[in-house]
């Protein structure tokens, strides 16, 4: 009836009728997300001020939820996949926000398990159970009293949570020894999207997959021309996807649906419990050497050689990263000749590795000693971990561009790689960072783009479609640890081919046929261009504000965040908040003094500030008092 009505209207006034169809909707909408929230135990977030504050994560784009979901048991997750269902809404899991893909956000309902399902269960001789949201570097440490370590350490393990690094199939630079995290997956407990609990240590729930999973495995296995391209890629660290090599490895349902959900990123299941096997923390202190490589093609021997050495990561840092390394911190004394920088760390074994290391050193093209301070060493290391927030010092407009961040190639091609890059963004004029995981082949890439004008917004596609032609030209992918998501999505087909693509369209159809989880990240079913519902232009109010790049690392530090038992209350979610309510909300807007009451849980403690002296330089307590002293408008 509304809709013929609103074709009756005429030209002048079908707007007006769109927007009163809207507000009918939204009411009814309403009445029944107050009716759902007396059925749970957790808590529903619905105000317009909260939806902002999750609308965005660490990526490049930006999509206004209609609620949040804090579930405190397994059976609030049932029932809001139930309440999403009856009204058509899709849902996605977020736990840190820290996705640079765009993963952690959506229009429907986001689920953040931050609040209440934040415990380590178990810890075992050889494994640890854990809930998703617990953060990388806690679990860290509560392994450490048992004489443990999780090895494959995310770069962001001091914000990063454990469920979200399962999400995106992370390992961090002790792949090169010790694996990815899906060589360390046990068994996975997660609610399906027909809102029943699977559980592949016990076996429940597992049934109702298993036939469709076995006739997928023996098809994939009997395509001679799919397991050719498996084959070819085994030596490519890759997270693009879903874990479509489980169906060579694991012949075990249990085991194969485990592996699955590894690099999933929402779309199959809802995370609730995962068990991991740890491994005895070496007994020496890890040590690490730097050193400045005069020529780009010693990367391969060089790594072969590490890696003979059972080195424990081999980070690169390529000479544009180094360029931008020298103008922040003058004081490390880095060359001006080095083409790259390599850190190699070992973790036993250490007088004797590091003599036959330093004698090799002989046999490469170096640029003046080895570093080897153990002070220094531990500045270069905190350098390569924030070489992305750093990247945002370029100039008070610009932003790194966080779409084409996560590459990998063979070892060997490196070297080819790094240079095609440097030409692609040299003939575009744009900056950009070049660094990674030299041992598994990762490249990490962070152009600068201009983030406070429209300027740039559609060269994100010309930078995607130039970086992934150059990496498939060595049989490369698109994400090595961060996996696939929204930035990525357009170019999944192209990289693994039709053959392979329609198998993993098959494994999403297997458990979740109606697509409620986390659609449109993993495959671009709504056929989005890259940048498509970005947040920029962001306009810059102020230098104190401008450099956060929401990595989170601030945010354990912060007394608000542990006081409201985590979710999105923080330093970052101040300021988005802050920003909110100077540029959209107006005076008259009846969530103000709750906007604002929220925004003043800041204690002004300056933690955050002090955190990201040593990265990007924010002062987000300062951004905080100058907005409540009336200085910051638009």
């Amino acid at each position: 009836m509304l809709a013929n009505s609103s074709r009756s209207c005429g030209t002048q006034t079908v707007l007006r009728c769109e927007k009163l169809y809207i507000l009918i909707i939204n009411m009814l909408l309403k009445e029944k997300i107050d009716e759902f929230k007396k059925k749970i135990e957790g808590d529903v977030l619905i105000e317009r001020f909260w939806r902002e504050v999750y609308s965005t994560d660490a990526s490049i784009y930006k999509f206004v939820p209609e609620l949040i979901v804090l579930p405190k048991t397994k059976q609030d997750i049932q029932k809001t996949i139930k309440f999403a269902r009856e009204n058509k809404l899709d849902i996605t899991c977020r736990t840190a926000g820290t996705s640079l893909a765009g993963t952690a956000v959506g229009k429907g309902i986001i689920l953040d398990f931050t609040r209440y399902f934040d415990q380590i269960l178990e810890i075992g001789p050889d494994y640890v159970k854990t809930q998703p949201a617990v953060i990388y570097d806690d679990l860290q440490a509560k392994l450490a009293e048992k004489g443990l370590f999780l090895p494959p350490v995310p770069a962001s393990s001091r914000a990063c949570m454990i469920g979200g690094n399962v999400a995106t199939k992370a390992c961090g630079g002790g792949a090169v020894k010790y694996g990815t995290l899906d060589d360390f997956m046990l068994a996975i407990e997660f609610i399906d999207a027909d809102g029943d609990i699977v559980n592949t240590e016990t076996g429940q729930g597992v049934e109702k997959f298993k036939q469709k999973l076995e006739d997928l495995r023996q098809r994939i296995l009997n395509d001679k021309k799919t397991m050719a391209i498996l084959n070819r890629r085994m030596d490519v660290q890759d997270a693009s996807t879903y874990n479509i090599f489980a169906f060579d490895r694991y012949s075990n349902t249990n085991e194969l649906i485990a592996h699955l959900m590894m690099g999933s990123i929402g779309t199959l299941g809802i995370f609730t419990e995962i068990k991991l096997k740890a491994v005895p923390k070496p007994t020496e202190k890890p040590v690490s050497w730097a050193v400045y490589l005069a020529d780009l093609y010693q990367v391969d021997n060089f790594i072969k050689e590490v890696k003979r050495l059972g080195c424990s990561a081999v980070e690169l840092v390529d000479r544009v990263s180094l360029d931008l390394t020298r103008n922040c911190f003058p004081a490390l004394g880095i060359p001006t000749e080095a083409e790259a920088m390599i850190i190699v760390q070992f973790d036993e074994k250490i007088e004797q590795t590091l003599k036959e290391f330093e004698n090799s050193l002989k046999n490469f093209k170096l640029v003046g000693e080895a570093v080897k301070d153990p002070v220094k060493m531990e500045k270069f290391w905190e350098v390569r971990k924030c070489l992305l927030p750093l990247t945002a010092k370029f100039s008070a407009t610009t932003k790194p561009l966080v779409s084409v961040d996560d590459v990998g190639v063979r070892v060997k091609d490196i070297p080819d790689l790094l240079q095609d890059l440097r030409k692609i963004f040299k003939d575009l004029n744009i900056k950009v960072a070049l660094y990674g995981h030299a041992g598994t082949g990762t490249i990490h890439i962070d152009p600068v783009i201009e983030a406070s004008t429209k300027e740039h917004v559609k060269i994100i596609k010309k930078i995607a479609d130039k970086v992934y032609e150059a990496v498939f030209k060595y049989d490369g992918t698109i994400a090595t640890e961060h996996g696939g998501g929204r930035c990525r999505s357009m170019y999944l087909e192209k990289e693994w081919g039709k053959e392979v693509y329609k198998y993993l369209l098959e494994i999403k159809q297997i458990f979740d046929p109606d697509d409620i989880l986390n659609p449109n990240t993993m495959f671009n079913t709504d056929k989005s261009k890259i940048y498509d519902n970005v947040k920029i232009p962001i306009k810059p109010l102020g230098p104190e504000e401008w450099p956060c790049m929401e990595c989170a690392y601030c945010q354990s530090k912060c007394p608000a965040w542990i006081t409201a038992k985590k979710g999105e209350t923080g330093p970052k979610q101040f300021k988005n908040l802050i920003r909110y309510r100077v540029l959209n909300v107006k005076d008259n807007d009846p969530e103000i003094l709750e906007m604002e009451k929220q925004i003043k849980t800041c204690i002004l403690c300056g933690n955050c500030t002090k955190v990201c002296e040593t990265i990007v330089g924010a002062k987000l307590k300062e951004f905080n008092e100058n907005w409540r002293e009336g200085k910051v408008r638009e």
